[in-house]
């Protein structure tokens, strides 16, 4: 397969979409069907909530959810050019990597907390395009302040965008008042909202249950371990391409993969003092793995499809071992 039929072939498009959304079917009715009813305890809070209520309602909503959130995705880094040529890898990329894990596949407050990043960082990246500094230093802080009331990860996150209006040199006395607005207008819109409907209590124990941080090692079980440990290599191999094809890159996608590089690393130092939450930190960082993954594609050769083919094999090979009895002699 030559470069250009390759681009063409992952280019956005119908083909593209199909694709995406028959691996998300395939993940999340192969769950449903397959897989034995989750525990109460391995949902996050909001979730938990609402199985109880509405039974597999979380998994239908993590099903739309993860693939709005692709297709954001995709988007996102077309939009701005991240990745030189038009492809819908990214978008793929980050449906395998939640629909491949149950854990994931059943957070829908955390997938939503990926949405609401997605949208936030396209906010940022307009800072620096169309110097819209003021409007959209608001609408990110206001987003990601009201989806931790979901997704309570997205609070350690806010800081990572005042670096982010820093590297982006956007920063400035009126970014930060503004910022600080959208904060104040968001904890005071969703505090408000909570007491209209006498859910105060609810809210102090979701925010209570989140707010703190300890080292705690987290046991993994041989395929997690197997699994998990093959995404850390590729993405290694990943932001080592990244890297070493900078010097090719214009000077907005150096200082965006710059910018991913600290959201990626500060996600990975979070999950040390969060493992208990890990599944949510995860979601997130797979926004960020999927763009590297992408980017190592994009302009590898058959090194980079040979990784691509292991990444799918590993994934499907995963899912399968949490799905189907004795699938540990896969591994």
């Amino acid at each position: 397969m030559n470069r250009n039929s390759q681009e063409n072939f992952f280019a956005p498009g119908v083909f593209s979409v199909v694709v995406t959304v028959a691996c998300a079917l395939f993940f999340w009715l192969a769950t449903y069907y397959f897989s034995s009813e989750p525990k109460l305890e391995s949902f996050a809070y909001w979730d938990a909530k609402i199985y109880e209520q509405n039974g597999w309602l979380p998994l239908l909503l993590s099903f739309v959810i993860c693939l709005s959130s692709a297709f954001l995705l995709n988007r996102f880094v077309n939009r701005f050019a991240i990745i030189r040529t038009q492809t819908a890898l990214p978008g793929l990329f980050l449906v395998l990597f939640v629909g491949a894990d149950k854990a994931l596949q059943t957070n829908a407050s955390a997938l939503f907390g990926l949405f609401i990043l997605i949208i936030s960082l396209w906010q940022l990246l307009l800072m620096h395009y169309r110097k819209q500094e003021i409007r959209s230093a608001f609408n990110i802080m206001l987003l990601m302040t009201a989806a931790s009331f979901a997704c309570f990860e997205l609070v350690y996150l806010i800081p990572l965008f005042f670096i982010g209006f820093l590297m982006f040199q956007s920063f400035g006395g009126r970014v930060f008042i503004s910022a600080l607005l959208g904060v104040f207008t968001a904890v005071l819109m969703l505090t408000s909202a909570f007491f209209l409907f006498n859910g105060l209590e609810a809210l102090q124990e979701f925010v209570l249950s989140n707010l703190w941080l300890q080292f705690q090692p987290r046991a993994f079980d041989i395929a997690e371990m197997v699994y998990y440990s093959f995404l850390f290599f590729l993405l290694l191999i990943a932001i080592i391409h990244v890297i070493n094809s900078f010097h090719k890159e214009k000077n907005q996608v150096r200082r965006s993969f710059e910018y991913f590089f600290v959201c990626i690393f500060a996600l990975l130092a979070l999950y040390v003092f969060r493992a208990e939450f890990g599944s949510q930190i995860i979601t997130l960082a797979s926004l960020f793995g999927s763009l590297f993954l992408a980017y190592l594609f994009s302009i590898g050769g058959g090194l980079a499809r040979m990784f691509l083919l292991l990444y799918i094999l590993f994934s499907f090979a995963y899912f399968v071992n949490h799905i189907f009895p004795y699938s540990y002699l896969l591994w």
